[in-house]
């Protein structure tokens, strides 16, 4: 037994301290003296703690843009790599634009043609409205003069028929016009459709961010639907993460949620949660949850994380994550013994919880282990406690 005991202490000691020379320890072991290390500790209490449910996820942007162009049209000249950062309204890509130049310049012409014959029209317009105003006034006098017997038959219907006349050339023209005023709004909108083909031989970042991909190379046939470029926003980052679907109970949108990106310093960080995907995957069974993370510049796509949700209350030890030394597959704390050393004990935990990290055996309720650890700790090294 006591074979089996200083066999154990030994693998302990060659997994966990590898670095930790002989010569303190044997001082130690033949002078019985040697110079405290100061430590903070705490108690490994029995207690009540909330279980976290830990979902892991990926980080992904909020807005990702693959960008295509919207003609057919050869590319001349591509001003991004991928990892570039871009603004909004950047150009990035320029296609050959000589077609839909001529296109321009044809429907300008036909614009300025029809808005020629519009203002001819006006003129004539205006003359017609002359002669039928002299028309009416004479037909006016002369309806008082044939009244009056002053004036034949034959004379007053030439200038009744003059007037009918220079009525029916107004109207005529005013309808006339309308025609030129639909052919000028065509026009008009034929320069706007080709200008718009214009704007389309030059592609613009649609928001800020970086260039994830490029696909598009000089001389290239650019069409609609083939992708140029894919432009990813960085303002903004969320991470998605599944949930089973027994642990949806209590989820809603705008909670605040405990996140951890191990890739950040500090990895430990608060969300909210943005989107709850409203159907649950029928293979998997569970939901896929957004939350929004806080603005961090050290984030990137693709980073892995952990959400941490509230879960069942559970009595247990816990004891802080700060105080849990990882070797591999195994974990281990510093105990405080009587004679103020710390010995290495081996623990197998559990879930992290609201209080710490749970311990599932290696340690006994009320026990005192060092938190947090520091390098110069090694087992059976003298201390001095204090919380």
């Amino acid at each position: 037994m006591k074979q089996t005991h200083m066999f154990r202490t030994l693998l302990v000691l060659l997994l966990f301290l590898p670095g930790c020379g002989e010569k303190p320890a044997k001082e130690a072991a033949k002078e019985g003296v040697s110079r405290p290390i100061s430590v903070k500790t705490d108690v490994a209490a029995f207690t009540e703690g909330a279980m976290l449910y830990k979902a892991p996820g990926t980080v992904k942007s909020v807005a990702v843009a693959p960008l295509s162009s919207k003609i057919m049209g050869t590319v001349l000249e591509v001003k991004v790599r991928a990892g570039d950062r871009v603004q909004k309204g950047q150009l990035l890509v320029t296609l050959d634009s000589r077609e839909t130049n001529a296109m321009v310049q044809k429907s300008e012409a036909g614009l300025a043609e029809a808005g020629q014959a519009l203002q001819e029209m006006d003129r004539n317009i205006e003359s017609a409205q002359f002669n039928h105003q002299l028309a009416s006034t004479t037909l006016k006098r002369y309806e008082e003069l044939a009244s009056q017997k002053s004036v034949s038959p034959q004379e007053f219907d030439e200038v009744r028929t003059k007037q009918q006349s220079a009525a029916a050339s107004l109207e005529a023209l005013q309808a006339r016009k309308k025609q030129v005023e639909a052919r000028m709004r065509q026009a008009e909108s034929d320069v706007q459709s080709a200008r718009a083909l214009l704007s389309y031989t030059q592609v613009t970042s649609p928001l800020n961010g970086v260039v994830l991909a490029r696909q598009a190379e000089v001389g290239m046939l650019a069409a609609p639907g083939v992708p140029l470029l894919t432009v990813e926003e960085t303002d903004h980052y969320q991470l998605e993460v599944t949930v089973g679907e027994g642990r949806m109970a209590g989820l809603k949108n705008g909670q605040t949620v405990a996140l951890r990106i191990d890739s950040l310093k500090p990895s430990e960080l608060k969300g909210t949660i943005a989107e709850i995907q409203p159907a649950a995957d029928p293979a998997s069974r569970t939901f896929i949850v957004k939350l929004k993370l806080p603005q961090n510049n050290q984030v990137r796509a693709g980073m892995y994380g952990e959400a941490f949700f509230d879960g069942e209350i559970s009595k247990g030890i816990w004891i802080q994550p700060a105080g849990v030394i990882h070797q591999g597959q195994l974990e281990g704390v510093y105990v405080l013994d009587k004679d103020n050393r710390i010995r290495l004990r081996l623990v197998k935990l559990g879930e992290i919880t609201g209080r710490g990290v749970e311990v599932l055996s290696g340690l006994e309720g009320g026990e005192i282990y060092v938190t947090p650890l520091s390098p110069e700790l090694c087992d059976g090294c003298l201390v001095e406690a204090s919380r």
